[in-house]
């Protein structure tokens, strides 16, 4: 995977990547499509390097598991979405910031490596940017998690006499 992220790094750079999966697009830009496929690409190097270092550690300390093989496999794609997704929030603003398009591709590369390698946190900092926009899941009242007790509503008011 790691080669394969650098293949891909280097025919993004190319512009071989943007005619192959473009062809017969007329409307299509390839400097936004390019900006998408450095992230990407990126952030998949990103984070395979870190299961490197997970698995370079775990392995070292002899705490490894065969079991986490699906997660050796699994987690750099995860992570190559995640930076694909914080690369189209910091292009929509929503980080505060937006990815300097004067450096090029360097600027999408550090971003989506970043994303990836640190996964964990940008998927923390997404479910925050969630929080804002959509709300945050109120916790039950002191009051309702006492038991379901229900109270009578079918008497009448006591009046003053």
């Amino acid at each position: 995977m790691l080669l394969f992220s650098f293949i891909c790094l280097l025919e993004t750079w190319r512009g071989d990547v943007f005619r192959l999966l473009s062809y017969g697009c007329t409307d299509c830009k390839s400097t936004i499509f390019n900006r998408y496929a450095y992230v990407f690409f990126s952030g998949l190097m990103g984070g395979t390097l870190f299961g490197l270092k997970y698995l370079y550690k775990v392995v070292a300390r002899g705490w490894w598991n065969i079991d986490r093989g699906l997660w050796r496999y699994s987690s750099p794609w995860l992570a190559a979405g995640l930076a694909f997704a914080t690369g189209a929030l910091a292009h929509a603003g929503l980080f505060g910031f937006d990815v300097n398009h004067s450096r090029g591709g360097a600027s999408f590369v550090s971003l989506g490596f970043i994303a990836g390698y640190f996964a964990d946190s940008a998927s923390r900092k997404m479910q925050e940017i969630a929080d804002i926009l959509f709300g945050r899941p109120q916790a039950p009242k002191a009051d309702d998690t006492k038991g379901d007790k229900k109270k009578d509503h079918t008497a009448s008011p006591t009046t003053p006499s």
